[in-house]
């Protein structure tokens, strides 16, 4: 019998004076603000989605079904499922779901606010878009956000 951990993602930030580097494996995310602007400092690791990290998964003899990486795993990689990553003995070639993360790196400049990350549960209903304006929105002097609210109400 095989007994396997669930499956994790992970997402790590790291920040230099001048560059955001950013790790994910998984399905989380992170959005830097640009001026108000969402910079997309990573993606899902889904099949579904991306048409790379499907074509990665197809090389090696996986498949996506219904959304699934071999019909049972939502990610394309993921920490954890070691079953999952055991070379096939048919054909000899490596996993299609790996540990291996994907990386991106930003110059940061002064009109760079904030770094979101956010886990799937967020991500999945909320754009980056919409995630920055809530920040930037909560982020304001408590006075500002008064001056808003009353011109609202005013509308």
């Amino acid at each position: 019998m095989l007994v396997t951990a669930e499956r994790s993602s992970a997402l790590v930030s790291f920040l230099t004076i001048r560059v955001l580097l950013v790790a994910n494996v998984g399905d989380c995310r992170a959005v830097l603000c640009h001026g108000g602007k969402v910079i997309n400092m990573s993606h899902d690791h889904r099949g579904s989605v991306h048409a790379a990290e499907r074509l990665r998964v197809e090389k090696p003899g996986g498949y996506i079904d219904d959304w699934y990486l071999n019909g049972v795993q939502s990610v394309t990689r993921a920490l954890g499922n070691w079953d999952m990553k055991i070379p096939t003995s048919a054909t000899g070639l490596p996993s299609p779901l790996i540990t291996e993360p994907e990386f991106r790196q930003a110059l940061i400049t002064e009109d760079d606010e904030f770094l979101i990350i956010g886990c799937d549960g967020i991500c999945d209903v909320m754009s980056g878009q919409h995630v920055v304006n809530v920040v930037r929105r909560g982020l304001r002097p408590p006075k500002e956000q008064r001056e808003e609210e009353a011109e609202v109400e005013v509308l």
